[in-house]
């Protein structure tokens, strides 16, 4: 293997890990650590890649860079999701430099952390509210408990006695991670409110509460799409764990799905770049890489 081929086998590497670091920073975990070594091995890709002339890959580092050292403190950037796309988009370029010193991704060089604190903005402005949950019942009593038993959670959540109106906020802005709804409702039945509300927003958990007690609704709700139905009277401790269940299943989703979306994207420009090569232990090593990929393609799913 000579040079050139070792410096791309390990600026990929160095970019894939990149992306993991990325990915702990926009979860939230061990923020400050993950940023600085998605900084060190963005310079060590700079450098690198100067050492090689690879000069586009080694500018684009240098842009990225210059862009991060803006930052003051990341674990204060908040929200932080502009930023973090930019940079994912980055990571895309970037491998695309890196193969063919060209690439497919648009990228947009002349964008700062003012512009994208300004995208943020943009975003508050059209009175966009993320919450935890939404909780609709027509019967007021229940929601009182509900409102009782959340109270003290630190969960964020709006309640409603009419799926219509649930329906109106939600197309007026509100985002909720996952939605608790009764099933009969005079206004609008459980089943029917799950359909409408997913032509919204696809794929938030539903929580189905209900007095029913027919096996056959609870598996026709669960078939329909709903994450758990709870039967009333609610008890307390397990309606609260029932909804922390709910909210870590829609935030692996949601995780899931990311990756799933940066997956595709490198299988998709490996395998480009494996039908490009012709030195067989070159091609042995990144065959190795695409089937690893289409693992973790396979478990995404």
């Amino acid at each position: 293997m000579n040079l050139q081929d070792e410096f791309i086998l390990e600026a990929l590497q160095l970019l894939e890990e990149a992306e993991e670091c990325l990915m702990e920073v926009y979860n939230d975990q061990n923020v400050a650590d993950r940023w600085c070594h998605f900084l060190r091995v963005l310079h060590s890709i700079k450098g690198s890649s100067g050492f090689m002339e690879n000069k586009k890959l080694e500018q684009h580092c240098h842009h990225i860079e210059n862009l991060c050292s803006t930052i003051d403190d990341i674990e204060k950037l908040n929200p932080k999701e502009a930023l973090m796309s930019y940079l994912f988009k980055s990571i895309d370029h970037s491998m695309g430099l890196l193969k063919s010193k060209a690439s497919h991704v648009d990228f947009d060089y002349y964008l700062s952390i003012k512009d994208l604190k300004e995208d943020n903005k943009t975003s508050s402005e059209k009175n966009v509210e993320s919450l935890d949950l939404i909780i609709v019942d027509d019967d007021p009593l229940m929601l009182s408990l509900i409102d009782k038993y959340l109270r003290d959670t630190g969960l964020t959540y709006r309640l409603y006695d009419n799926p219509y109106v649930a329906l109106e906020k939600v197309q007026n802005g509100i985002i909720p991670r996952i939605v608790v709804s009764d099933i009969q409702m005079p206004s609008l039945d459980g089943r029917e409110f799950l359909k409408k509300f997913r032509s919204d927003i696809a794929d938030v958990p539903f929580v189905f509460i209900t007095a029913l007690n027919e096996s056959k609704i609870f598996l026709d709700l669960v078939n329909a799409g709903a994450y758990s139905v709870l039967q009333k009277p609610l008890e307390k401790n397990h309606f609260i764990y029932t909804i922390q269940q709910a909210l870590k299943f829609a935030t692996h989703k949601l995780i899931a799905d990311k990756c799933l979306k940066h997956i595709m994207s490198n299988f998709s420009e490996l395998s480009e770049y494996y039908d490009s090569i012709n030195k067989p232990y070159l091609k042995e090593e990144v065959k190795k890489d695409i089937e690893l990929i289409y693992e973790l393609k396979k478990v995404a799913q």
